[in-house]
């Protein structure tokens, strides 16, 4: 399921417990205070390319089950949107992308979106 700047600033602002996956620099986001805080904290930074096996290995070292609520984030959302559909088909059931991925988060804010 993909998910806007808007709903991924609220998970941060109400301090909701969830993994970010992220492929790219998140840093180039304007958080503040406790936002920034909150993501620091959740934050699981990916190197290189977006890689599945990476990611399931990554998955696999921190012992999340299936329910654990998941983020993934790359530069245009295009892997992790694909990444999210297999976990999906693997039967995780909470997992979301950055939809157009930092990318599309960074329009939404420069637009003014949050």
């Amino acid at each position: 399921m993909p998910l806007g700047l808007f709903q991924i600033l609220n998970l941060l602002r109400q301090r909701v417990h969830f993994f970010v996956f992220s492929w790219a620099p998140l840093d180039q986001l304007d958080l503040t205070g406790m936002e920034r805080m909150h993501l620091d904290r959740i934050l699981i930074p990916m190197a290189g390319e977006p890689d599945l096996i990476a990611l399931k290995e990554a998955l696999r070292e921190r012992g999340l089950e299936s329910a654990a609520p998941i983020l993934l984030v790359d530069r245009d959302g295009a892997r992790a949107r694909e990444f999210a559909r297999v976990l999906d088909e693997e039967g995780c059931l909470n997992v979301f992308y950055a939809l157009d991925g930092l990318t599309g988060l960074l329009a939404e804010q420069s637009a003014g979106g949050c």
